[in-house]
């Protein structure tokens, strides 16, 4: 078992692993103070949504706040990524009993904002020694700023990248992809070339390698259509262009992969392989797959697994990426009443101590330059190229839509990607017709309930 391989698993097993990490990350920093100490003990409940491993790292960060601080006790409050993070936070805030510090992510910030549910975090930021603008990603900060006010710290973000198997390239005596987001060659043509010479038709459905897999979420059609000169909806998030050329095109194009081109597995495909997309990676049946970064976790604790990662390509326009944010909040109602012992446990926990202890599992970039240029994330000597999810953030990462009416909007171009473009039933230029209207009727009503605050 590698060096690499053996420190990710201890983080998933090794609470005492744990702790030294957390102190190695935090240099065995005292909690930060509060502005106004309370006056006597206080219980913070942090809410958040993770893997096991991931989970672990949390709970250490809390344990070792509290021991820190010795008048703040900070309560992990966890659900599984399968469980409904959301969902239960829904419910705790329509009963006034939320956690006072909670994870949420930037799609769906602005869906809960709207309904006055963060404490602004302006004025704290300001007397932050810990948690600056400038040592931030500067898309990464902009993401949490709603109707002028920042209400949320950037933990981690996940830019989307190709993760390649290394053995399946080198069977074929194909060169692998390039891990530069600049590189001039690396074009949608030349995707598709390498992908049909990675396929290789087996006697059987199940025996058959496939060369790309762009998986069933349009989210990662974005930026085929960025590279492609075009977007969706406007800039101001207004216009719906879904119907224009370029969005179309990439669409279309992308879908043809596994209709056309026969060189991505189609939904059937994936049921052959136990595991589906990952599953077939592992067999040595997939060459190449679209994932953001906290795929890589996943891979890192196969021992029998070779792989790297690779930049995605353009067309008219340069490489673009999605890059989709964990974040951290303050209730408003309940984490308002005790605001200043809320913020010490936020600071610490965004800050360079939980930065540094997550950067080492790579379930997400740091949002802290400094940490995602460190060895903690660079990991010297690691056979994976790191690097590349730094570029992507430097660069290369272009804004979504993650407007009040997210949920809505992605239910309804969700649905229609995969029922009827991705299962043959309809072309991408019908998609987009079909979709159209009631897409301008959603956005109509989010562009409302925006100018409504302002």
């Amino acid at each position: 078992m590698t060096t690499r391989r053996r420190h990710l698993r201890g983080l998933a097993t090794g609470a005492g692993a744990l702790a030294a990490l957390a102190a190695a990350g935090c240099g065995q920093q005292a909690a930060p103070a509060t502005t106004k100490p309370a006056a006597g003990p206080v219980t913070i409940q942090y809410a958040f949504y993770a893997t096991e491993p991931e989970a672990a790292i949390w709970k250490q960060l809390c344990q070792d706040f509290s021991q820190q601080s010795g008048r703040i006790t900070v309560q992990p409050y966890h659900t599984n990524p399968d469980g409904d993070h959301f969902e239960r936070m829904n419910t705790l805030l329509a009963a006034g009993s939320e956690p006072e510090v909670m994870m949420w992510t930037t799609k769906n910030l602005k869906g809960w904002a709207v309904k006055d549910t963060f404490y602004p975090l302006d004025e704290l930021i300001k007397k932050s020694k810990t948690y600056k603008k400038d040592d931030i990603f500067p898309l990464e900060w902009q993401k949490n700023i709603f109707r002028g006010k920042l209400l949320a710290l950037a933990l981690t973000h996940s830019p989307l990248v190709i993760f390649y198997n290394k053995d399946v390239f080198q069977k074929a005596g194909v060169p692998e992809p390039t891990h530069k987001w600049d590189d001039a060659r690396w074009t949608w043509d030349a995707l598709l070339e390498l992908s049909r010479k990675l396929t290789k038709p087996g006697a059987s459905p199940e025996a058959t390698i496939f060369g790309f897999d762009n998986q069933d979420s349009w989210w990662s059609v974005q930026p085929f259509m960025w590279s492609n000169g075009g977007d969706y909806l406007s800039a101001d998030d207004t216009k719906v262009q879904i119907d224009s050329a370029p969005v179309v095109e990439a669409f279309q194009w992308v879908a043809d992969l596994r209709l056309k081109h026969k060189v991505g597995p189609t939904a059937a495909d994936r049921k052959l392989t136990q595991g589906g997309t990952n599953g077939m990676f592992f067999a040595g049946k997939l060459a190449m797959f679209t994932a953001i970064t906290s795929t890589a976790p996943v891979l890192a604790a196969r021992d029998d697994l070779s792989w790297d990662i690779a930049a995605l390509p353009h067309k008219v326009a340069q490489a673009w990426t999605r890059n989709p944010q964990l974040n951290i909040t303050i209730s408003k109602h309940n984490g308002g009443k005790v605001v200043d012992d809320a913020w010490a446990v936020m600071e610490y926990l965004a800050g360079e101590p939980g930065q540094k202890a997550m950067a080492q599992l790579h379930r997400g970039l740091p949002a802290n330059k400094k940490v995602a240029y460190s060895d903690a994330w660079l990991t010297p000597g690691a056979k994976q190229d790191w690097r590349v999810f730094i570029e992507a953030a430097e660069r290369f990462s272009h804004r979504e839509h993650e407007i009040i009416k997210f949920p809505e909007m992605d239910k309804l171009i969700g649905n229609a990607y995969t029922q009827q473009l991705l299962s043959g039933n309809a072309s991408a230029a019908q998609m987009a017709a079909a979709i159209k209207t009631p897409l301008e009727d959603l956005i109509r009503e989010n562009t409302q309930l925006t100018n409504a605050g302002t």
